[in-house]
């Protein structure tokens, strides 16, 4: 009996000190991943991530986690944040109101107007000539005579009802409107074609923003405010720092719009909360390449492990998203609710919603997976939820023509009261809607199904690249490659190895060393430049280019083998992680199919030096036979 207890008490002295020894870990890799963003972002960015993520995950809003559960989330969302950091300004100290409805956000808006002084930025995709938009109209006429710096960017498409006489009167006070991409070619100054549409739902009042998917029309708003109340939006109002982001999204669309007008980043803004909410502003251009809001969206949806929420309208995602959101569902069986819209906007034919049938009937019927159609308004509103923990609330719509060819911006917000609210409106719409089921008749009838099928195709060939042509990377990278051929003609071999060789080494014939990131970046370098020149790829394959470049291998090896050489005349020793001369000389010999192993190993025996030993540290030199070898 003495024996069984001691053995119990053992046990779980045991389980508490490995316990120990676990939390020490995790709070180990949470320091490193704290110190990598610092290095890279700066130290305050490394404290408003560690605060963000310390604040969604600890002890009292997760009473149900235990201390590694709750540092492996900690190290998993301080790790995602890092990541993004790249793809959109970030800041904490902030306050961001969700506006649900243009009964409720209309009013605040343009309250915001009218007591704005220094500055009224307003950009949207609709502006049409109701009332509703009329009022905004007056604020905007009456911001501008208290001196208000105010400028109005409208969709060219989308700002077709804006009156023409509003359009003269701003202008004939000082008021810029900026048109983006008329839709006239060779009448009007278009910057793109005609499907390349500036989507963003922004407004900047002095020290206070908005974004979300309102437009300025009379459908968002009830009869009482003088609309229909055909859609269902989201918006928000943020105060804070980043306020001044979101006007930098502005000014990148003034940009992008190919205006004259110039404007400078506003004065930061201070914070308006402590520690406030930790929120990133992120944008997309497909003719900049910048898809940083649905390379984020991606990566959430990779890493989400708890629970995924969804509203779009017009929801037929593009590939890269649809492949990692079925993955999430069926792979690692995310919970997931998607929200979609019951109705058209389109009239008389309901081609969005035919297509949003058929990307949506994959998603019925999967387990973990929770679809719901909203139909007493047209589902308009954009905004997704993490884990409870991270949102998003923007214009950017779950679709092929958000990623492939709009203007769009979204803010994501790293906080639990902000994604309960986006969680509560959800569940509240998502009641009042209605679950599809496979037997329902759009669903099951074959004539209804191939009318949605058709739909769906159309909707993605219209969205290719060779429709539009908005995607130039690739004919720049043809451009690219034509030039360097032309280039490298006649004198490849002497042209690349001479830069190759041309670093000059001083007397102690040593290399500063660097990270193995580097020498694999280098390593690839090398790799993807003779990948191009060979007619026979690195796999092993035969290039199916009958114009692509033949490298002159015979006068390249005689050059590379010329200066290896001479290698024994001018150098003692090679640094171990950083041998530019000799890697690119091997590697280009072993691509070219000339390296004799027994020949180079004689050849660069002279470069030995018994002064220095073989693996001496990170700033030691190796010897060029073991190097070599």
């Amino acid at each position: 009996m003495v024996f069984a207890r001691l053995r119990e008490r053992l046990g779980e002295y045991k389980r508490w000190a490995l316990g120990q020894k676990r939390l020490r870990q995790k709070e180990a890799e949470f320091d490193t991943i704290t110190k990598e963003c610092s290095r890279s972002c700066g130290s305050e960015a490394a404290r408003e991530v560690v605060e963000a993520v310390c604040r969604a995950y600890n002890g009292e809003v997760c009473p149900d986690y235990t201390d590694d559960q709750i540092y492996t989330a900690r190290e998993k969302w301080a790790e995602i944040l890092h990541t993004m950091h790249k793809h959109g300004k970030y800041s904490s100290g902030n306050d961001v109101q969700i506006l649900e409805g243009g009964d409720t956000c209309f009013p605040v808006m343009l309250e915001a107007i009218d007591s704005a002084k220094d500055r009224v930025w307003m950009e949207s995709y609709i502006f049409d000539g109701s009332s509703v938009a009329e009022t905004f109209y007056d604020a905007l006429v009456r911001a501008k005579g208290r001196g208000v710096d105010v400028i109005l960017i409208l969709d060219a498409c989308g700002g077709s009802a804006f009156r023409k006489e509003w359009l003269e009167h701003l202008r004939s006070i000082g008021v810029p409107v900026v048109v983006f991409n008329p839709m006239v070619p060779f009448l009007t100054d278009t910057i793109g074609p005609p499907c390349f549409r500036d989507h963003r739902k922004i407004l900047v009042a002095d020290n206070t923003g908005f974004c979300g998917s309102m437009n300025i029309h009379q459908e968002t708003c009830s009869p009482k405010m003088g609309g229909d109340g055909h859609f269902y939006d989201v918006h928000s109002r943020m105060r804070g720092p980043c306020v001044k982001d979101l006007a930098d999204v502005f000014i990148s669309s003034l940009k992008e719009s190919g205006s004259d007008i110039v404007r400078s980043s506003i004065p930061d803004v201070p914070a308006v909360a402590e520690p406030g909410m930790y929120v990133q502003v992120l944008n997309s251009c497909v003719r900049r390449q910048d898809y940083g809001l649905q390379k984020s969206l991606q990566l959430l949806l990779r890493s989400a492990d708890q629970s995924v929420i969804i509203a779009s309208a017009y929801f037929t995602p593009p590939g890269f998203l649809r492949r990692t959101l079925i993955d999430t569902i069926t792979r690692r069986k995310v919970k997931t609710s998607l929200l979609v819209s019951g109705n058209s906007d389109f009239w008389p034919i309901p081609g969005d919603l035919m297509a949003q049938t058929h990307a949506v009937r994959q998603f019925v019927g999967l387990p973990g997976c929770d679809v719901s159609m909203y139909g007493a308004q047209h589902m308009h509103a954009k905004y997704s939820s993490f884990d409870g923990v991270y949102s998003f609330l923007g214009s950017n719509n779950f679709d092929r023509y958000s990623t492939r060819r709009n203007l769009e911006c979204s803010i994501g917000v790293m906080d639990r009261g902000f994604a309960e609210g986006i969680r509560s409106i959800h569940e509240d719409k998502k009641h009042k809607g209605f679950k599809p089921s496979l037997d329902d008749w759009y669903f099951s009838n074959s004539f209804v199904r191939l009318g949605c099928f058709i739909a769906y195709y159309c909707l993605k060939l219209s969205g290719q690249n060779i429709v539009d042509g908005l995607n130039i990377y690739n004919t720049q990278w043809r451009l690219r490659k034509e030039l360097l051929v032309k280039a490298l003609n006649k004198e490849a071999g002497i042209t690349v190895a001479t830069g190759m060789i041309c670093y000059r080494i001083m007397n102690d014939d040593r290399f500063p060393t660097h990270s193995s990131a580097e020498q694999r970046r280098t390593e690839m370098s090398v790799m993807s430049c003779y990948q191009v020149f060979m007619k026979e790829q690195l796999d092993g394959s035969v290039a199916t280019d009958e114009n692509a470049f033949q490298l002159n291998r015979e006068v390249h090896t005689k050059f590379l083998k010329k200066a290896l050489k001479s290698l024994p005349t001018k150098y003692c020793c090679l640094d171990a992680s950083r041998p530019w001369f000799v890697y690119w000389i091997l590697r280009a010999l072993e691509l070219l199919g000339n390296l004799d192993r027994i020949e180079v190993a004689d050849d660069m025996a002279g470069c030995d030096s018994s002064s220095y030993e073989s693996g001496d540290g990170v700033d030691g030199v190796h010897l060029a036979r073991l190097l070599c070898s």
